[in-house]
């Protein structure tokens, strides 16, 4: 069965509708929120996803730096406890802007530096600095919540999904955060085909996120985003798919985009592992699923 990654699904049904919608925490800093007793398991979107393949996917929270922790779930299921198959197995951080789009898609205005970059990435650091001395101490007097949850990022146990977009973000991200020792998947990753040798070197898995779409940047070739897959299967980097554009719903056209990349140059078995395989390696859960094998 196709691995859809990075979904609202079961957390986001109807989008004009803000009682349907429950996918975001207020907060800068909220490790501990955990998506997966918000999963709506009669979300009318989900059989829509499983009738095209879609057996897994991953329900991810939104909001902050850190938006808090994803569950792997089965496409069916009476309640959450029932669909749940992996819980709480990676920490998603949202890396700050660096770079600001003003206009809108039909008319894109301006790029523009974000002022308040260095001030996010500084942020981050200190709460991993504190997250990381908090966890250090053996003994403490009052728990606390938040740096509790990131316990796992810090023990090997959970993943650091970042969400990322440019070249020069990710490489701050990846700087920043891998002397923690944590392990690092990079979200999104829209300009990840520039920096391929850095990737390969600090062995940051990617997934690829909206392939089919335009390249922000006018002066990239405009297939630059059916090409990419291709590049990082040249260079070894492990990556996946991923469809979040435009609502979860649309995780259904997850075997379209592999086989857009097949168009541009991609292997078909590497395309097929993309959404299958990889994905399950990539998120720490291919000893049970992504591939059928003895035993």
């Amino acid at each position: 069965g196709i691995i859809a990654h990075n979904t609202r699904l079961g957390l986001d049904e109807i989008a004009e509708v803000r009682a349907t919608r429950d996918f975001y925490e207020v907060g800068r800093f909220n490790p501990n929120v955990r998506s997966i007793i918000a999963y709506n398991t009669d979300s009318k979107v989900i059989p829509t996803l499983r009738s095209n393949g879609v057996l897994l996917a991953q329900v991810v929270p939104e909001g902050g730096y850190v938006s808090g922790q994803s569950s792997m779930v089965y496409t069916q299921g009476d309640n959450w406890e029932d669909a749940a198959m992996r819980l709480d197995h990676c920490i998603h951080m949202r890396w700050p802007r660096r770079i600001r789009y003003t206009g809108w898609w039909a008319q894109r205005g301006r790029t523009e530096r974000d002022p308040n970059y260095e001030k996010g990435r500084e942020g981050i650091r200190v709460y991993m600095d504190a997250a990381q001395a908090y966890l250090k101490k053996t003994e403490v007097t009052q728990k606390n919540l938040k740096f509790e949850a990131m316990r796992g990022l810090f023990d090997g146990s959970k993943r650091l999904v970042v969400h990322v977009s440019d070249a020069r973000s990710m490489m701050d991200a990846v700087r920043l955060l891998k002397p923690y020792g944590v392990q690092l998947i990079l979200q999104g990753a829209e300009e990840c085909w520039r920096i391929p040798d850095f990737l390969k070197e600090n062995a940051v898995s990617v997934i690829l996120t909206d392939v089919h779409r335009l390249p922000r940047r006018e002066d990239v070739d405009i297939d630059q985003p059916y090409k990419t897959p291709a590049l990082l299967h040249a260079k070894g980097i492990p990556f996946a798919f991923s469809q979040t554009k435009m609502g979860s719903w649309n995780a259904r056209n997850l075997m379209f985009q592999a086989g857009q990349a097949v168009a541009y140059g991609l292997d078909k078995e590497a395309a097929l592992s993309a959404i299958t395989l990889e994905t399950a390696k990539i998120l720490g859960i291919a000893d049970q699923v992504g591939s059928l094998e003895v035993g």
